[in-house]
């Protein structure tokens, strides 16, 4: 009988490292599991928090607020100096963003042209240069109708005009800051400038016709 508890303290102390071997391990697959939750959701915060994102809030925070924007805004404001400084750097948005667009368009589609498939690219160009210049029509005859809009006949070529234009430039701009995707949102870009012209022909006509009788 000695010899059977001995025995069976014997395989009771032994069950018992697994037992806690089990436990070490359930420990570091819950850290493993809330490490790989935080890294997704700290990766989901980086998205939405870019730079312009960020810059677009802070604009509206010191719109909003008249102190802040005294010090920022106007002739004898105290740190005029900043946003003289910001908008030296906003001028040169534009020919740096036309530049890049022109890198990345020099040799034409490319090797995005083999990435994207041809039903690919000719989905993407009819529904920006002609899916949306027609839904953006009628949305904009439909508000003017109602009395929504003004009818003002320059604005509302305005808003049906920005509805015809390609893709903006700073898509290309926003792939190449992240390094993902340029080859194909070069080729995408490529096309839909080169068919913009014939595809706004068209809607520019249709929104002289239209503009006179919404007005």
């Amino acid at each position: 009988a000695e010899g059977c508890r001995k025995t069976s303290f014997a395989v009771g102390d032994s069950q018992k490292p697994p037992v806690e071997n089990t436990s070490d391990g359930n420990l570091k697959a819950r850290l493993t599991c809330v490490k790989g939750k935080l890294i997704v959701t700290g990766r989901a915060w980086a998205a939405w928090l870019q730079p312009p994102i960020l810059a677009s809030w802070a604009a509206v925070a010191v719109s909003v607020c008249p102190p802040v924007k005294g010090l920022l805004f106007g002739e004898s404001a105290p740190l005029s100096v900043v946003t003289s400084v910001l908008g030296y750097y906003g001028d040169g948005f534009v020919p740096a963003a036309l530049l890049t667009l022109g890198s990345s368009l020099d040799n034409g589609p490319n090797q995005g042209a083999t990435r994207l498939s041809a039903r690919t690219v000719t989905c993407v160009v009819v529904a920006r240069l002609a899916v949306v210049p027609v839904l953006g029509w009628g949305l904009v005859v439909l508000m003017a109708r109602s009395g929504i809009l003004p009818k003002d006949p320059l604005f509302l070529f305005i808003c049906i005009l920005q509805h015809c234009t390609p893709a903006a430039v700073a898509l290309n701009t926003i792939s190449t800051y992240h390094g993902h995707g340029m080859k194909e949102m070069g080729t995408l870009l490529f096309w839909q400038y080169l068919l913009a012209l014939p595809f706004m022909c068209a809607t520019l006509v249709l929104n002289f016709g239209t503009i006179s009788w919404c007005a």
